[in-house]
């Protein structure tokens, strides 16, 4: 829930607004009436007091910057879940050549033919929200370069990504591909609905319904704000630190048409 920090950011303008004032009076020359003795150090203490809250401040600023990331890649997992339940919808119904039949799904099988189309989905629309890979984010994550059919993929529809002069959109991208598609960053569960058939067991009927629920690791890159909200990946000493957003949809499967 997003409410804790709305509330902090709503207490940060506060404090913002009330210290802002004493610092400014505190250079101010403080006007006094005939007879009336400068009270000594009462500028200065307006000074100190300001000082002493502006960690605290800046604290709450780079929680407020970290939570305002975080929420745009709810977004973004939200969409991620979407392209992975519409992927769902058109594998389920097919012959896969792994030897999932029609309207069947090895949904506890992660390397199973129609999961891995699924999943593969999913982490496609993660990587905008992923980090680039350099030796930095390897000491904190753990995580290995992507796949050269994965970058293939990606070369293969650079056409459609506008050249910026100095190089492609698409090169940007493969160098978030291996952060958004290693197996541990972004995962799906397809999430058994009542229906015609036993989903618990792969089954699907035409038009029954399909969820997906898609959890990504959510790397997060702002000082302070990251040891305070996130997990640490377990790297080792100087490890990152994450935050697991989920997300789920559901579309209904598609089948022959509905009255046929």
């Amino acid at each position: 829930s997003i409410g804790p920090w709305l509330l902090a950011a709503a207490a940060l303008v506060v404090l913002v607004v009330r210290f802002s004032g004493r610092l400014r009076a505190a250079w101010e020359p403080t006007p006094q009436a005939a007879g009336e003795s400068l009270v000594a150090g009462e500028n200065g203490g307006s000074a100190i007091e300001f000082l002493l809250l502006l960690p605290i401040i800046l604290s709450i600023l780079l929680l407020i910057l970290e939570t305002a990331l975080m929420v745009q890649a709810k977004f973004v997992v939200n969409y991620a879940a979407f392209c992975a339940v519409r992927s769902a919808i058109v594998w389920i119904p097919a012959d896969a050549p792994g030897g999932e039949a029609r309207n069947h799904i090895d949904r506890t099988d992660p390397s199973s033919d129609k999961m891995q189309k699924i999943w593969r989905a999913a982490a496609f629309a993660c990587v905008s929200i992923s980090p680039h890979y350099t030796p930095s984010i390897v000491d904190r994550t753990g995580i290995s370069d992507a796949s050269d059919d994965q970058k293939d993929a990606v070369d293969r529809i650079a056409a459609f990504f506008p050249s910026d002069g100095d190089g492609n959109v698409a090169d940007s991208f493969k160098n978030r591909l291996a952060y958004g598609f290693d197996s541990a960053n972004t995962t799906i569960e397809i999430v058994a609905e009542s229906g015609s058939h036993d989903q618990n067991a792969g089954d699907y009927g035409d038009h029954d319904p399909v969820t997906i629920r898609v959890t990504h690791r959510f790397y997060m890159g702002i000082p302070l704000a990251n040891r305070l909200m996130g997990t640490s990946f377990g790297a080792g000493p100087g490890s990152g630190f994450y935050y697991p957003i989920s997300e789920q949809y559901t579309l209904l499967n598609e089948g022959e048409p509905l009255g046929s």
